[in-house]
């Protein structure tokens, strides 16, 4: 009886230690796998908070000049200034799972075309003020029978009246294809011609593809919607998934678009700036040409000043006080004497 006794006990241990065995291993791998994600976290939280407009400062500067706007701040302005335009020069639109993103071949590229806002002032050209909010593209989208254009946003415009019909900017801030030609690479050689841009504005409308990103709570312009440019094209394309990198630069592979586009954080207990600031230069504009200051970009939003703009440029001429004072003056000179003039006087003139 002992000896049943002891076996039944031995055999009783071993499979109740059987049972235990994958309990405590799940329990191994469930520690393990909990510390594994307590190590990466922090890492990746603490990188996010850490990014700030420094790094706008730091690296942009070897490529442009920052200056001290008094109405923007520190602004940035690339140093291959001659025809240059954003959104329009060394890049090309590449549909990705956020709509038409711009994809642009500056090394500096990753940061002014998907944050931040773009002016046109007189003496720099385009000039770049930081954001803190990314997206595939800042711009406005129209359409016109057979084109699409686009036109960078201007600083201080809303959402709602960017992506509305009632916003317009004078012809030559915009660009415009031919419907084929919006997924080309080489977009930049298939611009319309600027002559048109006048009627392209007029007979357009803006395209209604706004998209909301629930994560970061923005709205953002997704551009042409894909089964009409698809139907135009007779080309299917097929979404890019968009990769976020750890350091600042871009590549594009045949599935992804990798760029650098971290969290924003604004902090202004932070005394941060660029390392070289240049003084913002106030010049004169040149005989016959109009300065468009940036706090001036507003007033070009109403719908019919596109056509009123060659307008503005003559209007200045008809005014001459300096010619008109001489027509004045020997109106009263001849008024003067025939009211002094008594009867008698006239008398003796005779």
């Amino acid at each position: 009886m002992i000896m049943i006794f002891v076996r039944y006990r031995n055999e009783t241990d071993y499979i109740n230690r059987s049972r235990r065995m994958p309990v405590l291993l799940r329990n191994i791998f469930l520690l393990m796998f909990v510390f594994s994600i307590a190590m990466v976290i922090p890492k990746r939280s603490k990188a996010q908070l850490n990014v700030s407009f420094q790094v706008f400062y730091d690296e942009l500067s070897p490529y442009g000049s920052w200056m001290n706007n008094a109405d923007y701040g520190y602004v940035w302005c690339p140093s291959n200034r001659n025809n240059f335009f954003p959104y329009g020069n060394n890049g090309y639109w590449l549909y990705t799972e956020m709509g038409w993103s711009w994809v642009s071949t500056y090394r500096w590229g990753w940061a002014p075309f998907h944050y931040g806002r773009w002016f046109y002032d007189s003496y720099y050209g385009w000039v770049w003020v930081p954001g803190y909010e990314w997206s595939p593209a800042w711009v406005a989208w129209r359409e016109a029978p057979g084109y699409y254009g686009w036109a960078p946003l201007s600083p201080g415009i809303s959402i709602d009246i960017a992506f509305g019909n009632n916003y317009n900017l004078p012809y030559d801030r915009w660009r415009f294809v031919n419907q084929r030609d919006i997924g080309r690479r080489d977009i930049d050689k298939h611009f319309a011609g600027l002559g048109g841009y006048l009627k392209y504005l007029e007979q357009s409308r803006s395209i209604n593809n706004v998209r909301q990103d629930q994560s970061r709570n923005i709205s953002y312009h997704a551009g042409p919607q894909i089964n009409e440019v698809e139907k135009v094209t007779g080309q299917h394309f097929n979404p890019v998934k968009i990769k976020s990198l750890q350091t600042p630069k871009q590549n594009v592979t045949k599935n992804e678009l990798q760029i650098f586009k971290p969290a924003i954080k604004s902090n202004t207990k932070e005394n941060i700036k660029p390392k070289k600031i240049e003084v913002w230069k106030n010049k004169v504009p040149k005989s016959g040409e109009q300065q468009i200051k940036p706090n001036q970009e507003k007033a070009a939003i109403q719908p019919r000043d596109i056509p009123q703009q060659p307008e503005e440029k003559i209007q200045p001429k008809k005014e001459q006080p300096v010619q008109n004072k001489p027509v004045q003056q020997v109106k009263e000179i001849r008024k003067k004497p025939l009211e002094k003039k008594s009867p008698q006087q006239q008398k003796k003139d005779r």
